[in-house]
């Protein structure tokens, strides 16, 4: 039986405790399936696997080891790997360039050598542009097997790729094929015999950090909690470091002098095996870390995530395993959250994620096993003609600087002498171009999008139906953003919401035009819309709706509701784009933001047609129902294209609220705007806020 040598890659020269357990977790997955000769691991340096004393080779040496012990497969992942290097933040430049060359470099080297390449449950952590998409795809169509660790993901790396990517579960999830939970719990034993965590088995742990922006409010709720758990449920806390250095250990220490007697900080740095075994054997975990998280589920330990910085493999994790409800954005929700929750949460998805893991190590063994195809010796050329067209088209459509001219010249004169050369060791010039490349696709909107600033004079009205007047704050931070002048029209239901409005915005010496009124709790947010602005709608060019959106018939309504607040308003650079396509496209009537993730494939027609059929015969629309709507009803748009809609309705369409998820009048009028605006001669477009990372 032939015996396989294998490359893996990932981050493996650091201390995060969950990227040092990738190796360990595949060797033991893999050696089930097929024989193993050697695992090579490579990472951006090098060295010693920390804990483990094995070799790491340094990604330079990756090209002589292929050629030197003939590699059959290269292995990539996991962990936060399919990103691009950015010029924004120099603190994380080296190691998003590190990262970058960890899954771009072993692509062309797999294509060189004919050597099979597969991305092991990958996580893609923020959106790119298109033109980086383009770049990306291209790389990522020469995987043999591409496989991402969650749908968000899949999500950020477009519809080009969608049939290739297959989400599979974080390898950490399979933890307990590697250790049991007997073993741990007698290493825990030993743990406290040591005096490294001494703490007994009645105890929650808490692992934070102390990056987010409302430090002190953060605090007082973290300490709110630990009260709780320590006076309430009598239970010890115990804390984990999520990091070493030093503001974080005065931060750990601020949070442990509120109640020494029972907080006991871990100071020391532990090895893996140890972490898992204080995981295992506490009566929960609640934090920040992705790898605690997934490990304390494997082992049905109760779990909480606190995600205020909104870290989409945070919510990713927590929405594959159905737990959405337990993940913590406002830090005001915390202790609630874990009152109502946290004991009684189940654990059936687990099975599920096992056998999904299950089918991905035999997926990963078949490919392993099977012979290479055939190499396509134009690989290179090709890839390299196509970067020269992109040159082409980017100095067609963007005025680029002096220093991106400069930019351009180096990339077209080193394309020029690969593509005249006979041949060349692929990863240095490579690497030159590739990252010329990501400098130029990442650069930031042309000044073009944003010169309307300066001479756009188009009236705006903005109508927001605040039926929850908590979400003020929320709202008002999006709308301090806008770099127009507007009226603003905000429609409640009682009178007493009404006042709670208009002193909110007096406080906050609103200097825009405002009206606001009451209307009947009927027609959810589209009667008020409707409504309001019925004989006022023909004094404006242009209308944003909103609304304050909370949705409890799911579990990620208020994700859903930032995430159409951010991609309609979210900064001046998002907004100017938005007017910019309106301007340039005379015929665009309607913009609204992609549909919601995780609604992808569920926004259909459902009960509404028939209402439907009424409101398009009123306005004499025979256009077609299409799947594609503003889903949660917020968009731009152009009056013009949606004007007749103003005139098609009376109130007596609109039904009583009675916590109705479809089916309503105001469900076929949130279908209608797409089909209205082209029966009015006007198309629509979808958007994502590209003007910074969606999530941080």
């Amino acid at each position: 039986m032939k015996k396989y040598k294998i490359v893996q890659i990932g981050m493996f020269d650091s201390e995060i405790y969950g990227n040092l357990l990738f190796p360990a977790i595949l060797e033991n997955e893999l050696k089930k399936r097929v024989e193993i000769e050697k695992i090579y691991l490579f990472s951006p340096k090098g060295g010693k696997l920390p804990f483990f004393d094995k070799k790491i080779y340094p990604l330079c040496d990756l090209e002589n080891i292929i050629k030197k012990e003939s590699i059959d497969v290269i292995i990539i992942g996991g962990g936060d790997l399919i990103r691009l290097p950015s010029d924004a933040d120099n603190s994380t430049k080296n190691i998003n360039q590190d990262i970058f060359n960890i899954w771009q470099i072993p692509i062309f080297l797999g294509k060189k050598y004919n050597i099979k390449v597969i991305f092991n449950a990958v996580g893609v952590p923020s959106e790119f542009t298109e033109n980086q998409l383009s770049f990306i795809n291209l790389l990522l169509e020469q995987v043999d097997y591409l496989t991402v660790r969650d749908e968000f993901s899949k999500y950020f790396l477009g519809y080009n790729i969608k049939d290739k990517c297959i989400v599979v579960p974080d390898l950490n999830n399979n933890i307990s094929n590697l250790y049991s939970k007997e073993d741990l719990l007698k290493n825990m034993k030993e743990i406290n015999r040591k005096n490294i965590a001494s703490i007994g088995n009645n105890y929650i742990i808490l692992q934070i950090d102390n990056t987010n922006n409302e430090l002190n409010l953060y605090k007082k709720r973290i300490i709110e909690l630990i009260n709780y758990i320590t006076i309430v449920e009598k239970k010890k806390v115990l804390i984990l470091p999520a990091s070493y250095k030093k503001n974080d250990i005065a931060f750990y220490k601020e949070i442990s002098d509120s109640n020494k007697r029972n907080i006991i900080v871990v100071k020391e740095k532990l090895h893996p095996y140890d972490m898992v075994s204080l995981l295992v054997a506490s009566k929960g975990y609640v934090g920040t870390d992705l790898c605690s998280l997934i490990i304390s589920n494997a082992y049905n330990v109760p779990i909480m995530a606190i995600n205020t910085n909104y870290f989409v493999r945070i919510s990713g994790f927590m929405e594959s395993i159905r737990k959405r409800y337990l993940e913590i954005n406002d830090i005001n929700e915390c202790l609630l959250k874990y009152k109502l929750y946290f004991s009684n949460q189940s654990f059936i998805y687990n099975s599920e994620v096992k056998k999904i893991l299950s089918n991905h190590f035999d997926k990963i063994k078949t490919i392993i096993s099977k012979p290479c195809s055939n190499l396509s010796e134009d690989f290179e050329y090709n890839f390299l003609n196509y970067v020269y067209k992109l040159i082409g088209n980017y100095e067609k459509e963007i005025e680029f600087n002096d220093m991106n001219n400069k930019k351009i010249s180096f990339l077209q004169n080193e394309v020029s002498n690969l593509l005249n050369s006979k041949s060349f060791k692929i990863t240095a010039p490579l690497r030159k171009i590739t990252n010329t490349i990501n400098k130029i696709i990442s650069h930031n909107y042309n000044k073009r999008n944003t010169c309307i600033l300066k001479r756009f004079n188009k009236k705006i009205a903005i109508q927001i139906h605040v039926f929850y007047p908590e979400l003020l704050e929320e709202l008002y931070s999006n709308l301090e953003v806008i770099p127009y002048k507007y009226d603003l029209y905000v429609s409640t239901n009682s009178e007493f919401k009404q006042k709670v409005i208009q002193d909110f915005f007096n406080d906050k010496h609103f200097k825009q035009n405002l009206v606001v009124e009451t209307f009947e709790n009927r027609g959810r947010d589209i009667y008020p819309f409707l409504a309001q602005l019925k004989d006022r709608i023909k004094n404006y060019d242009y209308v944003l709706h909103l609304h304050t959106k909370k949705s409890f018939h799911c579990l990620y309504g208020d994700d859903w509701r930032k995430y159409l607040y951010y991609n309609l308003l979210g900064n001046k650079e998002n907004i100017a784009n938005i007017f910019y396509k309106f301007e340039k496209n005379k015929k665009l009537g309607l913009i609204f933001p992609e549909t919601y993730i995780i609604l992808k494939g569920r926004t259909l027609l459902g009960g509404s047609k028939e209402n439907l059929d009424v409101l398009c015969k009123r306005m004499k629309i025979n256009e077609k129902f299409s799947n594609i709507f503003p889903a949660g009803s917020m968009f731009w748009a152009k009056v013009e294209a949606i004007l007749p809609l103003f005139s098609a309705f009376d109130d007596s369409d609109f039904d009583d609220e009675n916590n109705q998820v479809d089916g309503t009048f105001a469900h076929a009028v949130e279908r209608v705007f797409v089909i209205l605006a082209k029966s009015q001669g006007y198309d629509y477009l979808q958007i994502i806020n590209k003007t910074k990372e969606l999530r941080k």
